[in-house]
């Protein structure tokens, strides 16, 4: 599993929506596309990112809804420390790992459905060499899902 390149909303600790790489991905994108080897397939988010990610690498993305970003709702595009300053108990909620952005997705909703979606996965990456290519907290989502463990902290600051 690849994690997709960084955009401009991660460096600055926005909450992300549908944002291109940035240009300090494509280093790092040129020196993994020298360690994959031949791929047969490319699942992919649906997230530019992720998107241009595979397509930096050469491969065509086979675009999968499940592997998609988690949904922010109307905090998409927002800084996360506004969010915290203004809707801190909906913030500190949605981190906890039930509830929901509001108009999004909570985090337990995302790791089930990525756990859905790697456990009807398993013989495909059995017979085929795949790299899946997905948002950063998708990633941290499947880790969980295939520990069966949906506890993780969330970063609140840019990395």
């Amino acid at each position: 599993m690849v994690c997709e390149g960084s955009t401009p909303a991660l460096g600055k600790g926005i909450f992300p929506g549908d944002d291109p790489l940035d240009g300090s991905s494509l280093a790092g994108i040129e020196a993994l596309a020298s360690r994959l080897g031949e791929i047969k397939r490319s699942p992919c988010g649906p997230q530019q990112a992720a998107r241009q990610t595979a397509e930096q690498l050469g491969l065509l993305p086979e675009i999968d809804n499940a592997l998609g970003d988690i949904g922010h709702g109307r905090w998409a595009g927002r800084p996360i420390e506004e969010v915290l300053a203004l809707e801190e108990q909906a913030f500190r909620d949605w981190l906890e790992g039930t509830s929901a952005a509001p108009g999004g997705e909570s985090i337990e909703a995302l790791v089930g459905k990525v756990g859905f979606w790697l456990d009807s996965r398993v013989s495909l990456a059995r017979t085929a060499a795949i790299v899946v290519f997905q948002p950063s907290f998708v990633l941290r989502c499947s880790r969980c899902s295939g520990l069966r463990w949906c506890r993780f902290r969330v970063s609140t600051s840019a990395p």
